[in-house]
């Protein structure tokens, strides 16, 4: 008895020793046997023995009117699929202008110095809007930090629903037409918009393609822009735009609701005067 004790032993070691070592851990497959020496694989059910002249005859769970004969290594589980993403959120209202806009719930890493907008949640766009018949498409992130987008998405979202685009953070935003998105995103593989507060309290909205700034002056039409302010129209005497010589350019604007809205034609700063 003893002997057919170790014996098993043996033959368990040879078994195991056909395993590779990463599979089993992976699996957590155990190895079990009965009295009359027949083996049993916990993780697919399948059976094996060993003849007089040691010989494997391996029988699969889903065969049981076949016996291989030979080593067979087990085949690990198969890997389950990941599930789908969840669509991106959207909610559509009509603006003042008569404007349908839907506006994305995009979710970012708020503490990361750049915040990345996935390809994924603008493909989950395209398909909810292709059909939709909206004329912008808001995708600014709740954070304050820069934000990065992949240019190739921009540019397939604008060409199927013919929106105009607005990209940004909590500090500012940037509207930036269907005709620009395919003019100055082609070809290129990241958008970055970096609104800022600077120390004298000059408003700064940075576009970069590939790390380049877009030169505004080329954007028909310009770049329309709408910061978040904590003054109101009343308190405001004028908006205007410092170009990198220094001289300053007067803006037209509007202040509704905390949202100081207005045009840029040129790269520069934004200036707001008080009363």
């Amino acid at each position: 008895m003893k002997k057919q004790f170790v014996a098993k032993l043996i033959v368990l070691g040879m078994v195991l020793a056909m395993l590779p070592v990463s599979a089993m851990a992976a699996q957590q497959r155990a190895i079990t046997w009965d009295d009359n020496g027949i083996y049993t694989d916990s993780a697919t059910g399948d059976v094996w023995w060993f003849d007089e002249n040691g010989n494997q005859i391996y029988r699969p769970v889903y065969d049981t009117d076949y016996d291989y004969v030979g080593t067979v290594t087990p085949s690990a589980p198969a890997t389950p699929a990941e599930p789908e993403a969840e669509p991106v959120p959207v909610e559509t209202a009509t603006n003042a202008a008569g404007q349908v806009v839907a506006t994305a719930t995009i979710t970012v890493d708020a503490s990361a110095a750049t915040a990345e907008v996935p390809a994924a949640a603008i493909e989950s766009l395209i398909a909810q809007l292709a059909d939709a018949n909206v004329n912008v498409v808001v995708l600014s992130a709740a954070t304050k930090a820069p934000v990065s987008y992949p240019a190739a998405s921009l540019v397939a979202l604008a060409a199927a629903t013919g929106a105009d685009v607005v990209v940004g953070n909590a500090v500012a935003t940037a509207t930036v037409s269907a005709e620009a998105v395919a003019a100055v995103f082609a070809n290129a593989t990241s958008v970055q918009v970096a609104p800022a507060v600077n120390e004298d309290g000059t408003f700064t909205i940075a576009l970069l393609v590939d790390g380049n700034a877009v030169d505004i002056e080329k954007i028909p039409g310009g770049l329309a822009v709408e910061l978040t302010v904590s003054v109101t129209a009343e308190q405001v005497t004028g908006v205007y735009l410092v170009k990198a010589d220094g001289t300053e350019a007067a803006l037209e604007y509007t202040i509704v609701n905390g949202k100081l809205a207005t045009t840029l034609t040129a790269n520069g700063t934004i200036r707001i005067a008080n009363a």
